[in-house]
């Protein structure tokens, strides 16, 4: 039988979007009894995962999906922040400028410009991994929003329709890439352009900034449908 810490580990390895039956998560007190009651919950929905083929937050409706990270850059990421951008989202992933002596400032690594529907999926995504953090090791603080970063001339700039995140007991890493068959089963692999690295202390920040951006756009728009079978019309 495993021990708890290789079944929690195990368990944390999950993907973070699971199949279309959702997942269903609830946070833990401090008892060993209670993170024990975690740790079988997440492994029974390992085992009941376990062969099933991995899911993405892209805008596609395949069952599995294939990447090619051969080319993907890394970048981590302390801060982050979100901002409407027209009809798409912007995301700044960054990095705090300790040493300059004011930690509030930060530099923008990466620029990543999607789409509502893909921003409501990652959405769901970070809920998820953020919950199955929680409800494991216990809550997460916060770190502390930053502005606007600064951004650079070395700063990438991409747009993604896919994004795929995958937990650690300390780390989320976020795969971003532009998957050019968004409805169908792709038949070649979706490249990934960039990794990011955050802990789950930015994740939760992270989570927070995307949710109420949305939430925003909705009571502004209306909800976003992210089924596409569900937006067509008669």
């Amino acid at each position: 039988m495993k021990s708890n810490l290789t079944r929690t580990i195990l368990a944390l390895s999950l993907f973070t979007i699971c199949t279309s039956g959702g997942c269903e998560h609830s946070q833990t007190h401090n008892g060993g009894s209670q993170l024990s009651e975690q740790v079988n919950a997440l492994t029974k929905r390992l085992e009941d995962l376990e062969g099933r083929p991995q899911q993405d937050s892209g805008p596609t409706n395949a069952t599995k999906v294939q990447v090619d990270s051969d080319k993907s850059e890394g970048v981590f990421a302390d801060a982050t922040h979100v901002v409407a951008a027209g009809h798409n989202v912007l995301i700044y992933f960054a990095t705090t400028n300790y040493a300059s002596g004011a930690p509030s400032e930060s530099t923008a690594q990466l620029s990543v410009y999607m789409n509502y529907y893909t921003a409501k999926r990652l959405q769901a995504a970070l809920a998820m991994s953020v919950q199955r953090h929680v409800a494991v090791f216990g809550e997460v603080q916060p770190s502390k929003p930053s502005g606007q970063p600064t951004t650079h001339g070395k700063t990438a700039v991409m747009y993604a329709n896919f994004v795929r995140l995958t937990g650690s007991p300390e780390e989320l890493i976020i795969d971003l890439g532009l998957n050019p068959q968004p409805v169908g089963i792709p038949n070649k692999p979706i490249s990934i352009a960039h990794t990011t690295i955050m802990d789950f202390h930015t994740a939760t920040t992270f989570l927070h900034q995307v949710s109420t951006l949305i939430e925003e756009y909705e009571a502004q728009n209306g909800p976003i449908e992210t089924d596409i079978q569900k937006r067509f019309t008669n």
